[in-house]
């Protein structure tokens, strides 16, 4: 009876870390458009952010369900979110100009 009493609560709160979390990896995703020259918005960044993060989600939640315990995982996670934003990024840095996420042009200066 407790657990569902505290379900809602566990939600809204995992909900809450990785909205933070992505707010966080999107100033990271700044300073990677800043090295690879692409002119992309927060917004965008953000969203390139969620998807980032998604493959390790995925793995954690094969690893905790399977019982497997992966050292430093949280190191891990984080390194291998930061490879998909870098490769996002620079990915998105290789296209026609502006932000490729949302078809935007950046204004001239």
């Amino acid at each position: 009876y407790s657990v569902a009493l505290f379900f809602p609560f566990a939600v809204i709160g995992s909900f809450v870390y990785r909205f933070v979390q992505l707010l966080i990896y999107a100033v990271i995703g700044i300073l990677f458009s800043k090295l690879c020259k692409a002119k992309m918005s927060y917004e965008t960044l953000v969203r390139l952010s969620a998807m980032a993060v998604t493959p390790a989600i995925i793995v954690d939640t094969i690893a905790e369900t399977a019982n497997i315990r992966i050292p430093l995982a949280g190191l891990w996670y984080f390194l291998l979110a930061m490879a998909y934003l870098f490769i996002g990024v620079k990915t998105a840095s290789r296209g026609k100009g502006g932000d490729q996420m949302t078809g935007e042009t950046p204004p001239q200066n």
